[in-house]
């Protein structure tokens, strides 16, 4: 049995026979371009813009603000008379952050003294300006200063 060579075969009626074996031609005027540089027009592309921040703040974690009861309330009444008998000690603050973008927040803790407190707005002021709605407070805790 005979054997065919379909290069051979192809290579006669190939139209581009003539240039096959030319060198690659090369630009007087313009450089060569970059390895890295070509490639980077093959790089792939979003084509929905914006699917994947909107698929990370879907699945972002967001807790759900505790209700205290009154008891709790009373308790923490309590420890805001206490820090105003002890002339503003350090304390530390965990408070409910609303959350901007969806239902939801997260619990924030800060240190700081009490600068004032403003019943009209039902807010606690910090010394370094963080103003927090007393109804987001879930635990004050005074801080034991060295002597």
């Amino acid at each position: 049995m005979k054997e065919i060579d379909k290069w051979e075969d192809t290579k006669s009626s190939f139209p581009y026979e003539d240039i096959l074996d030319l060198e690659h031609p090369t630009s007087r005027n313009h450089p060569r371009l970059p390895m890295d540089t070509r490639a980077g027009q093959f790089s792939p592309f979003a084509a929905l813009t914006g699917y994947e921040e909107g698929i990370s703040e879907t699945t972002r974690y967001t807790s759900q603000k505790k209700e205290l009861t009154e008891e709790e309330k009373n308790k923490l009444d309590e420890v805001i008379k206490e820090i105003k008998r002890n002339n503003n000690p350090p304390i530390q603050i965990t408070y409910f952050v609303k959350d901007k973008r969806k239902k939801g927040g997260s619990y924030q803790t800060v240190e700081g003294t009490i600068q004032k407190i403003n019943l009209y707005q039902n807010k606690l002021e910090l010394q370094n300006g963080i103003k927090i709605p007393i109804e987001d407070i879930v635990k004050i805790e005074m801080i034991p200063v060295p002597e």
